[in-house]
């Protein structure tokens, strides 16, 4: 639990964000410029676990047992928590063409993927920060946890749409880790000695092994079309659907995967022992035979996480000051559910703009964010949050920034 969780955490705060967690400005200017873009984020968030937890975790401190407990209050019979972390850098031709088509620019892409989510049971949360104690006479359910986690570097190239900004990228990418752990039905039943230990369980737990930086290539799909169309008394407005990283991945290193389906009655060591083991998976090490644990080796192929984004757009040169968006996003094959959004764009100014956002779903609750954006002569910058709360609280469940840099030449 801690080993996973801890490669959450710190996907989740090591890099930027290429999918755009953040609605998007229409500015078919663009279609006829050169430009730089630049779109990173970092986000993180749960249903239960607080910051005041998390900092600690990650960033070194004691982890007492008040700030467990603040926690524990908050847990579900179902929990989550999950995180993404990004970056990418593209180079648009507005005034080129593709394929010999007045239409069509073409550009090319280079980013970094990194995700991870967990969901899991208020007892799984028990066991692995107050201890196995706390379980005497007791029956702890593990049933339909899930974790996964992915790492890639990406690079593509595309055509765009000059009249629209529709696109179409292909990618390569080198995948540098995976993991996915499912635990379809589990319970154990311990005695008051915390001796003998009663355990049920179907799981799999696989990865990529190995230290190399490349595990395995894979090929994906980013797409966007947008289209204008009637909107409210007469009025048209932008709406843009997206799909980035729709791929599979074949892992050249060797998968390892461990089963366990089975029912056991286990005496001669405590819970304790089992979990502060360090050799418990080494080939040789017998306790996994004893445990009913299969451990099997192979190349495979895997789907590519993909991100889904539906959205109405913020027109960047309606004469409206006030304008209203809204979406939908989701990750495709991870845990997590989708994530609803609306908010209120105000131009404060002609070149200053401030969006305010809510939020409901992903691998959280609610939130709140604010955006910020300023146009330059040359392009324009912006940064924003989705999680207010959870940036300044310790008590809040997340921590969000996104950025978008564009310079047009």
């Amino acid at each position: 639990m801690k080993i996973t969780t801890t490669f959450l955490f710190l996907s989740a705060f090591c890099a930027n964000f290429s999918q755009n967690n953040v609605f998007q400005f229409q500015d078919t200017t663009l279609g006829q410029l050169n430009y730089i873009e630049i779109v990173g984020a970092a986000d993180i968030q749960g249903t239960s676990i607080r910051n005041e937890f998390t900092s600690k975790f990650l960033f070194g401190g004691e982890i007492t047992s008040d700030i467990i407990q603040h926690s524990k209050a908050n847990q579900n019979s179902r929990n989550r928590i999950g995180g993404f972390v990004n970056s990418s850098i593209q180079f648009n031709c507005g005034k080129g063409k593709a394929f010999a088509n007045e239409k069509l620019s073409w550009f090319l892409q280079a980013g970094y993927v990194s995700l991870g989510s967990l969901n899991y049971t208020t007892d799984a949360y028990q066991l692995a920060f107050e201890g196995n104690s706390t379980l005497t006479n007791d029956t702890a359910f593990f049933s339909n946890m899930r974790f996964d986690a992915f790492q890639a570097q990406k690079f593509g190239f595309g055509i765009r749409s000059k009249d629209n900004l529709s696109a179409i990228s292909f990618n390569l990418m080198n995948i540098q880790n995976y993991a996915q752990m499912f635990v379809r039905d589990s319970y154990w039943i311990q005695d008051s000695a915390i001796s003998v230990v009663n355990l049920d369980m179907n799981a799999d737990l696989n990865y990529a092994a190995g230290n190399k930086k490349s595990k395995g290539i894979g090929l994906a799909l980013d797409l966007e079309f947008r289209f204008k169309t009637d909107w409210i008394k007469g009025t048209k407005t932008w709406f843009k659907f997206s799909v980035n990283n729709l791929g599979l991945a074949f892992l050249n290193q060797p998968t390892v995967r461990y089963s366990f389906n089975d029912t056991i009655n286990y005496s001669g060591f405590t819970i304790k022992d089992l979990i502060g083991n360090s050799n418990l998976f080494d080939s040789d090490f017998s306790l996994l035979d004893s445990l009913g644990i299969t451990k099997r080796e192979g190349k495979s192929i895997v789907r590519v996480p993909g991100f889904l984004q539906a959205e109405k757009m913020v027109d960047q040169f309606s004469p409206k000051k006030l304008q209203f968006f809204f979406g939908l996003r989701l990750f495709a094959s991870i845990q997590g559910v989708p994530t609803g959004f609306a908010g209120l764009y105000y131009k404060v100014v002609e070149n200053f703009s401030v969006s305010a956002t809510a939020a409901y779903g992903g691998f959280g609750n609610f939130r709140g964010g604010i955006y910020f954006n300023y146009r330059f002569k040359n392009g324009s910058f912006g940064i924003g949050t989705d999680d207010v709360y959870g940036l300044i609280s310790k008590n809040g469940f997340g921590k969000s920034i996104n950025t978008r840099f564009l310079w047009h030449f």
